[in-house]
């Protein structure tokens, strides 16, 4: 049997509080650990709290690093210790956004959260929308009520769904759950970051007139961090009458930016917008938020019925293809209320800033080659003289056994570049000129 009152959760508390702080402290070593089997997974017996020491300890040591400031491979961030805290809290509470009972001061938090995004990013007060569990169900949510919703499923078969060359691989999954066939998905050729082009565009739409037309467009793709350029793209789908909807699953933060919040310039007139705190806000996964900016319509298409809660309260569950979610929105709140969105704001602007002086030391290097400007903490680059996959694949595998830090290896348009996100916040130039030095002389 199992009793919570006989255990003794304060001594334990201590020890996860010392655990959690190897997590946020400097290591040295590999970021990334070797993977070893597994001992046990379902036991008979349990072997009590006194193991718990050691299981989390394990944990840590079998994990990556992401806190490490030279863990710049991937757009997933070690959540503020703040956050990560607050979680604890928020697990044991357990509270469901499916009924508001459940969930009473969650739901508040969630429903203010969304209006304060949609202020942000400069969407109309009639906007309205949901969390939800990480950016592909963020995708799927917002072109789910783009496509009709519960509604008019017998016409989805007009449907044109319009991609930029840079897209999310979520867009595309979102398309098949939705019936989308591939014949019925038209990608919008790019630039070289795989920008759209919005002549091209254009003229797609031209050729689709009359169908229902969805554009769905990215603001900070998964490779080069593009952006696509929304306020022309805006311009195009209002005159053709096409749903706008742009990703902004990486780049939304940028709303509290300081200095870069108009490289969102245009969004406001998207129909739907999906951002990613669990990004570049530094909460823990899964934490996203899909904005829809006639808040009506939504709920006419969106709309459906908890005959197992009739309160008359408005229920979060009404909304969203999720039913039980977690109060994900409480542990973002509660970052936001210790450090402020402008110390946010700072650090995305700061990671910018290191960013632009990396590609310039990519530049002054003779053997290495940036494949782009960065538009966001992004950047792309090469090995001059390093050019056969295999090489190349050698020299990451080495980088990921061997290297105190690590970057990506991504493929666009069939070549393989290095890749670095400026996450973390401790990372420093002289951190990355070392990383730099160790590739290249592998």
């Amino acid at each position: 049997m199992i009793n919570f009152s006989d255990l003794d959760v304060a001594p334990l508390a201590n020890t996860l509080g010392r655990t959690l702080e190897t997590i946020y402290r400097p290591a040295t070593g590999r970021v990334i650990p070797s993977e070893t089997p597994v001992t046990s997974v379902l036991p008979e017996e349990g072997v009590g709290v006194e193991a718990l020491p050691g299981l989390w300890q394990e944990i840590v040591e079998r994990s990556t690093r992401l806190a490490e400031p030279t863990m710049l491979g991937h757009m997933d961030t070690a959540p503020h210790p703040v956050a990560a805290l607050t979680d604890c809290i928020v697990s044991a509470l357990n509270n469901n956004l499916l009924f508001r009972e459940l969930s009473p001061f969650a739901s508040q938090i969630e429903e203010g959260l969304i209006g304060a995004f949609a202020q942000r990013l400069g969407l109309p007060v009639t906007s309205t929308g949901t969390f939800c569990s990480g950016g592909s169900i963020a995708n799927l949510t917002a072109l789910f009520v783009a496509c009709g919703g519960f509604e008019n499923i017998e016409g989805r078969d007009r449907v044109r769904l319009h991609v930029s060359e840079c897209h999310h691989a979520s867009v595309m999954k979102a398309a098949a759950v939705l019936g989308i066939p591939k014949a019925h998905i038209v990608v919008t050729p790019g630039d070289d970051t795989g920008r759209c082009q919005p002549a091209v565009l254009e003229e797609q739409l031209s050729r689709h007139a009359g169908l229902h037309n969805i554009v769905a467009v990215v603001a900070g793709s998964t490779i080069h961090g593009a952006i696509d350029p929304l306020a022309e793209i805006g311009v195009i789908c209002r005159r053709h009458g096409a749903w706008f909807h742009v990703d902004a699953i990486y780049g939304g933060a940028l709303c509290l930016s300081g200095q870069h919040r108009h490289q969102l310039e245009g969004i406001d007139v998207a129909d739907s917008v999906v951002i990613g705190p669990q990004k570049w806000m530094y909460v823990p996964r899964v934490c996203a938020v899909v904005l829809f900016q006639a808040g009506a319509e939504h709920d006419a298409r969106f709309g459906v019925s908890l005959p197992y809660s009739v309160t008359g309260a408005a229920h979060r569950g009404q909304w969203g293809l999720q039913g039980s979610r977690r109060a994900d929105a409480l542990t973002l709140w509660t970052l936001l209320q210790v450090v402020g969105t402008r110390a946010l704001g700072e650090q995305i602007d700061s990671a910018m800033a290191l960013t632009e002086a990396f590609h310039g030391r990519l530049v002054d290097r003779t053997t290495t080659e940036p494949a782009h400007r960065p538009e966001l903490n992004l950047q792309c680059f090469s090995l001059n003289g390093v050019t056969s996959e295999d090489e190349i694949t050698d020299r990451h595998r080495r980088m990921t056994a061997d290297a105190p830090g690590w970057f990506s290896l991504s493929r666009w348009r069939d070549r393989l570049y290095f890749r670095a996100v400026l996450l973390p916040p401790a990372t420093t130039l002289a951190q990355l000129d070392e990383l730099l030095t160790t590739l290249c002389d592998s």
